[in-house]
């Protein structure tokens, strides 16, 4: 919980010689002194889905993807905090909640719930991402947990670590095991400048350790559009070790983007027929290109012509991605998912074009193909593949 003195000695400094900026992301409320700081953003995103010469079992739908506030601060010059809750059609959910310290040599300490150093797409903020949906890399890849996080610079920026402990169910524990994880990345050309001024490049590993204990039944696989094509059966469930292995790259230059991850998973699990280890594994790569000459920084395209300013048109920005994910058959084999919607390879292709109409508002139209290796059965029809029409508007700051 947030400590009510320190908010009160933050409001009573502030409230003294308020100083408000509004950075390229977020609104900053800042003390006097400099040593409190409240900052406030949020993420708002609407997709419209649809199936071009119709789909078995699929219908058009539009969806709120996400409604998030977010509020983070800094008091008495090395105390952070975060709080991120995401307004869903049920309820609301607790995305990120963390208490943190900003330590001598260049390092931050969290404890509460955060993202897990795993992951160049998962780590990655919702809100810079240039696709419409994460790829179906990222249902593999840990989120948000409750533990804690260690993460820092060294070399002058070059070097990226960190390290976690955590629940590793993304919520309430299930046993009285630990997950662990730890990231690495090399930066040889320096950290990231946020406008992305400089190139960047980024070589990282990461894995994860732990024991998994959940229970399956009606969980569903999503492919890059996000919409399902197999249910796990009656009875199945992660039990026992869970090792997840991954690498990625990332390189940023100018108008220029190119990003590469690679994941395997083993981990035990059983099912009606059965128990023992099963693996999954894929990978992505993805270009972009600003067709309007701005970076595709760090943080993001920001348009040097806003809409509305003059005569202004925004920032047009090109996309395309492949994705591949295998499947043991062990799945099968187990009893965890049926032989009528099992297929050992899917594949994706996701090509598109991003508008961003000024910082905070952006359009992406996307056309995703997805490639199933085997003929599976979705909404009661047989298929090897479907065709989906995104397109998303995103309000961020």
């Amino acid at each position: 919980m947030f400590p009510i003195p320190h908010l009160l000695c933050i409001t009573g400094l502030i409230a003294q010689q308020p100083s408000v900026s509004a950075p390229d992301e977020a609104f900053v409320l800042r003390s006097a002194n400099g040593a409190y700081e409240i900052e406030f953003g949020a993420l708002m995103q609407v997709n419209f889905l649809a199936y071009p010469g119709g789909a078995a079992g699929r219908a058009s739908e539009t969806d709120l993807r996400r409604m998030r506030l977010e509020l983070a601060g800094r008091f008495d010059e090395i105390w952070r905090f975060s709080l991120e809750p995401n307004f869903a059609a049920d309820g609301v959910e607790l995305e990120e909640a963390w208490i943190g310290a900003e330590l001598p040599f260049d390092a931050l300490l969290m404890l509460g719930r955060m993202k897990e150093p795993f992951g160049m797409e998962e780590m990655t903020p919702r809100k810079r991402q240039d696709f419409p949906e994460y790829s179906m890399l990222n249902r593999w890849s840990p989120a948000e947990d409750h533990g804690v996080t260690l993460h820092g610079e060294a070399a002058d920026g070059q070097l990226w670590y960190g390290l976690a402990a955590y629940n590793g169910s993304g919520g309430e524990e299930t046993n009285n095991d630990k997950d662990f994880a730890a990231r690495l990345a090399w930066r040889p050309l320096g950290a990231p400048e946020p406008d992305g001024a400089q190139p960047f490049l980024q070589f990282a590993a990461n894995a994860t350790w732990g024991e998994a204990d959940e229970d399956l039944d009606g969980a569903e696989l999503f492919h890059d559009a996000r919409q399902a094509f197999a249910d796990f059966e009656s009875g199945a469930r992660l039990d026992g070790t869970r090792t997840r292995l991954g690498a990625d790259l990332s390189w940023l230059s100018g108008p220029n983007a190119m990003m590469a991850e690679a994941i395997h998973i083993t981990e035990e699990a059983a099912g009606g027929a059965g128990a023992g280890e099963v693996a999954t594994s894929g990978w992505l790569v993805s270009a972009t290109r600003v067709l309007t000459g701005e970076s595709r920084g760090w943080k993001g395209v920001h348009p040097r012509q806003p809409l509305g300013r003059g005569d202004g048109s925004g920032a047009w920005q090109l996309a395309a991605r492949w994705v591949e994910m295998r499947f043991d058959e062990a799945w099968v084999d187990y009893g965890m998912l049926a032989p009528s919607e099992f297929t050992g390879a899917v594949r994706s292709l996701d090509v598109g074009i991003n508008w961003y109409a000024t910082r905070a508002a952006s359009w992406k139209l996307h056309l995703v193909r997805v490639f199933y290796g085997d003929e599976i059965t979705v909404g009661g029809a047989a298929t090897d593949g479907e065709t989906i029409l995104l397109l998303q508007f995103q309000l961020a700051f």
